[in-house]
Protein backbone atom coordinates (compact mmCIF):
# COMPACT_ATOMS: atom_id res chain seq x y z
CA UNK A 1 0.00 0.00 0.00
CA UNK A 2 2.76 2.18 0.73
CA UNK A 3 4.47 1.97 -2.83
CA UNK A 4 1.11 3.14 -4.22
CA UNK A 5 0.24 6.02 -2.05
CA UNK A 6 3.77 7.44 -2.95
CA UNK A 7 3.19 6.46 -6.45
CA UNK A 8 -0.06 8.42 -6.41
CA UNK A 9 1.73 11.43 -4.00
CA UNK A 10 4.26 12.07 -6.95
CA UNK A 11 1.40 11.99 -9.77
CA UNK A 12 -0.22 15.00 -8.15
CA UNK A 13 2.68 16.33 -7.36
CA UNK A 14 3.90 16.51 -11.27
CA UNK A 15 -0.08 17.30 -12.33
CA UNK A 16 -0.24 20.18 -10.29
CA UNK A 17 3.81 21.40 -11.42
CA UNK A 18 2.51 21.36 -14.87
CA UNK A 19 -1.05 22.71 -15.00
CA UNK A 20 -1.28 24.99 -11.56
CA UNK A 21 2.38 26.00 -11.14
CA UNK A 22 3.41 29.37 -12.35
CA UNK A 23 6.99 29.62 -13.24
CA UNK A 24 6.72 33.20 -13.96
CA UNK A 25 6.70 34.34 -10.60
CA UNK A 26 7.01 30.80 -8.57
CA UNK A 27 3.36 30.94 -7.06
CA UNK A 28 0.57 28.43 -7.45
CA UNK A 29 -3.03 28.48 -8.67
CA UNK A 30 -5.68 27.75 -6.09
CA UNK A 31 -8.00 25.30 -8.27
CA UNK A 32 -7.36 21.97 -9.69
CA UNK A 33 -9.04 22.37 -12.67
CA UNK A 34 -6.57 24.37 -15.07
CA UNK A 35 -9.39 24.80 -17.90
CA UNK A 36 -10.80 27.61 -14.87
CA UNK A 37 -7.50 29.24 -14.95
CA UNK A 38 -7.01 30.71 -18.28
CA UNK A 39 -8.14 30.46 -22.27
CA UNK A 40 -4.22 29.60 -22.95
CA UNK A 41 -4.49 27.08 -20.20
CA UNK A 42 -7.35 25.94 -21.40
CA UNK A 43 -6.46 25.03 -24.68
CA UNK A 44 -3.16 23.36 -24.06
CA UNK A 45 -4.97 21.28 -21.39
CA UNK A 46 -7.28 20.07 -23.72
CA UNK A 47 -4.55 19.50 -26.40
CA UNK A 48 -2.51 17.67 -24.38
CA UNK A 49 -4.92 15.38 -22.42
CA UNK A 50 -7.35 14.90 -25.38
CA UNK A 51 -10.63 16.68 -22.85
CA UNK A 52 -13.28 19.03 -24.14
CA UNK A 53 -13.57 21.80 -20.98
CA UNK A 54 -14.49 24.98 -22.34
CA UNK A 55 -12.95 27.84 -20.42
CA UNK A 56 -14.79 29.10 -17.59
CA UNK A 57 -13.28 31.86 -15.94
CA UNK A 58 -12.72 30.63 -11.68
CA UNK A 59 -13.49 33.19 -9.42
CA UNK A 60 -10.99 31.83 -6.96
CA UNK A 61 -8.09 32.62 -9.55
CA UNK A 62 -9.03 36.52 -10.23
CA UNK A 63 -9.11 39.75 -8.04
CA UNK A 64 -11.94 41.98 -7.61
CA UNK A 65 -11.83 43.33 -10.87
CA UNK A 66 -11.54 39.87 -13.07
CA UNK A 67 -7.50 39.48 -13.35
CA UNK A 68 -5.68 36.14 -12.71
CA UNK A 69 -4.37 36.21 -9.40
CA UNK A 70 -2.61 33.27 -7.12
CA UNK A 71 -3.93 33.11 -3.52
CA UNK A 72 -1.95 32.16 -0.52
CA UNK A 73 -4.49 29.35 0.48
CA UNK A 74 -3.49 28.13 -3.56
CA UNK A 75 0.54 28.18 -3.04
CA UNK A 76 -0.13 26.49 0.47
CA UNK A 77 -2.02 23.74 -0.71
CA UNK A 78 0.61 23.09 -3.35
CA UNK A 79 3.40 23.62 -1.08
CA UNK A 80 1.72 21.11 1.20
CA UNK A 81 1.82 18.00 -1.69
CA UNK A 82 4.98 19.02 -3.07
CA UNK A 83 6.14 18.78 0.53
CA UNK A 84 5.11 15.64 0.72
CA UNK A 85 6.83 14.41 -2.55
CA UNK A 86 10.04 15.75 -1.73
CA UNK A 87 10.13 13.78 1.63
CA UNK A 88 9.77 10.62 -0.57
CA UNK A 89 12.91 10.83 -2.23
Amino acid sequence: MREELEAEVRRIGAWGRKWCFDEADGLAYKGCEPWKISEEVARRYNEETGAEHQFQAAKGERDGEGRLNKTLIGCAGWARIWGMEERLR
